[in-house]
């Protein structure tokens, strides 16, 4: 009987040692697996972020190139434009379209009071209601 008590004992021992080996290299497994995980996801991380600095030198550039070439240009327009308006709104005090606006105004307002006077009274048209 002392025979099979020390047959099981070792068996345990065998049983427990294979265990604590099996389990041991299964925590090592899992580490290793969530360390690659890890850094998989560090990889894709450092990809998106690389991505996402090229876009940013991308536009960086091109709003250099806006600050640089357009919006001089534009305001250059601006000016041209600014100044044109100022030729105008001079022209238009010392010409005599004002009193020509009015003289229409006044002419038009003359002719369509009567219904049957909205053509010029010199043609012989006669309406016709």
């Amino acid at each position: 009987m002392a025979g099979y008590i020390v047959e099981i004992r070792v068996t345990l021992e065998v049983f427990l040692t294979l265990g604590v080996l099996w389990w041991t290299i299964r925590i090592f497994a899992l580490e290793a697996s969530r360390k690659e995980e890890l850094r998989r996801e560090e990889d894709n991380a450092h990809q998106q972020l690389e991505g996402l600095q090229g876009s940013v030198k991308k536009l960086e550039e091109a709003a250099g190139k806006v600050r640089d070439k357009l919006i001089p240009s534009q305001l250059a327009v601006i000016s041209q434009l600014q100044a044109q308006v100022t030729n105008l709104d001079q022209d238009l005090q010392t010409s005599q379209l004002q009193d020509k606006v009015k003289l229409y105004q006044e002419v038009k307002a003359f002719y369509t009071q009567d219904p049957a006077a909205r053509y010029f009274r010199a043609s012989d048209w006669v309406p016709q209601e």
